[in-house]
């Protein structure tokens, strides 16, 4: 598996510039949401999770200890992190730049309580450290990493899906659910909703199909490799082009790409692949020209490390199968604070019904008015909108909450603190403010069913269907500065 026979330099590069690329994205987007989330009087904020650390501050790894969790100091890190991302997308010091990145995202990630506990975060953290091993020049290595890591992320993802027993996984029904269940539908969800059953069964079928097959060919001859990267791309394609998921589906197409090599580069488009493989060419002559024992001694650090690096990935995948020693256990325990060495497993159970929660506000108890979200399903002529590679984090969070109950959200209660304080900060986190004067007195929370309308409703500007369901959490108004429920 370490031992490459196509060349990669160029590969190498595209997944580095890549990863900057994307990493800018990520900033980019958590920057306009950072303070209403987690700033001084955001929803959670996070200088009051590292108060409550205290003395325990190496589980919660983060530059913000040295710094403080203002609000301007949160949005500084996220503009650092864009200018650091931007240097490695121009590849200028890679790995220095890589690793400002990966940390100042990590120091994000540890303090964005809910609101940065996605699947693609820790997804962008170890792409980062394995983009440490590939923007090292000269090395064979870091593309097999990167390459070992878009294997475990589809397989897992598979398999996930058979182990958790789900039925609807079983008998191949998931996607007659899953386009108008899903978090933020797009409206090509609609469309591909309305195909006939045998043809959503067909799809299910190829999803796992592809999931569990595709990945196993990663460690095959060429034709198969590359076979692999076309189907798991295509797969990518389908789920972009009906779902918003942030920055994930740009993140699995990246990993996709480490699985080329750089004829086929060249096969699409030469003359640029051919200056940047000449300009390999030279640093190869140059790392060459290097003394001996230099070379030899960085080549097997190295090569440790990213030995060490592959070994514990694979003992996070198998760990939930093979009984690891315990002194293996607890060093997986001891890195777990930062989130770069990862399990994977989207939609291993599928959800059959689709609540939505509302937010709705009072000055009388009597009369309500919406607040509206950007994203999320609300009114039932809006038609489902493309957020990617945007990443809204709240629209999110009201999703995963309609699966739980209302006293296990504390964030949400927190989020209707917050709205019932006129928090600027929060607001902004909304489409529309119907209380722009002044925050209501009252609070509720209407909870309904909502599926896509039938037929070609879509046409004529409705897209949803929606059926009350009663109030998700009790009415709440402020007393003494404290929330709760109205009478």
């Amino acid at each position: 598996m370490f031992q490459p026979r196509a060349r990669t330099e160029l590969v190498a590069e595209l997944f580095v510039r890549g990863l900057g690329l994307i990493y800018a994205i990520a900033f980019a987007s958590l920057g306009v949401q950072i303070v209403g989330l987690v700033g001084e009087h955001g929803i959670d904020p996070a200088a009051e999770l590292l108060a409550q650390a205290g003395d325990v501050a190496g589980s919660v790894p983060t530059w913000l200890w040295l710094t403080g969790a203002s609000d301007s100091m949160l949005r500084l890190v996220c503009i650092i992190g864009v200018l650091a991302s931007l240097l490695v997308t121009a590849h200028r010091w890679p790995r220095i730049a890589l690793f400002a990145a990966w940390s100042l995202y990590l120091s994000l990630c540890s303090v964005g309580s809910v609101f940065l506990s996605f699947q693609w975060d820790t997804l962008l953290l170890e792409c980062g450290l394995v983009g440490l091993f590939v923007a090292t020049p000269g090395s064979p290595f870091g593309v097999w990493l990167a390459r070992a890591l878009c294997l475990k992320l589809m397989l897992l993802s598979g398999l996930s899906k058979l182990q958790s027993g789900d039925p609807t996984w079983r008998d191949l029904s998931a996607l007659s659910f899953h386009f108008w269940t899903q978090p933020l539908p797009a409206w090509p969800a609609v469309i591909a909703n309305q195909l006939p059953a045998w043809m959503r069964q067909a799809m299910t079928f190829a999803c796992l199909a592809i999931e569990i097959v595709a990945p196993l060919c990663i460690v095959g001859p060429r034709r198969a490799r590359l076979a692999a990267a076309a189907l798991l791309v295509f797969l990518q394609l389908v789920i972009a082009a009906t779902g918003t998921y942030g920055f994930f589906n740009l993140l699995s197409l990246l990993l996709c790409a480490s699985l080329l090599d750089d004829d086929a580069l060249l096969a699409c488009n030469p003359k640029p692949v051919r200056a940047v493989l000449e300009r390999h060419a030279t640093r190869r002559s140059e790392l060459r020209a290097a003394p001996v024992r230099f070379e030899r001694e960085r080549r097997w650090l190295h090569v440790g490390l990213a030995a060490a690096l592959l070994t514990l990935s694979a003992c996070v995948a198998l760990q939930r199968y093979v009984p690891l020693p315990m002194p293996l256990r607890q060093l997986l325990v001891t890195l777990a604070p930062l989130r770069s060495i990862n399990r994977y497993g989207l939609f291993a159970t599928m959800t059959v019904e689709r609540d939505e929660i509302a937010l709705e506000g009072s000055a009388d108890g009597t009369h309500w008015r919406r607040y509206e979200f950007p994203w999320k399903p609300d009114r039932l002529d809006a038609r489902p909108r493309f957020a990617t590679p945007h990443m809204p984090r709240l629209d999110w969070q009201m999703w995963f909450a309609a699966l739980s109950r209302c006293e296990r959200q504390e964030w949400l209660l927190a989020l209707m603190k917050r709205v019932l304080e006129g928090s600027p900060d929060v607001l902004a986190l909304f489409e529309r403010n119907p209380f722009p004067q002044a925050p209501p007195r009252f609070l509720r929370t209407p909870l309904a069913q909502y599926r896509f309308a039938p037929g070609f409703a879509w046409l004529h500007g409705q897209w949803w269907v929606s059926k009350p369901v009663g109030e998700y959490c009790p009415r709440a108004t402020l007393r003494d500065g404290e929330l709760v429920r109205a009478r």
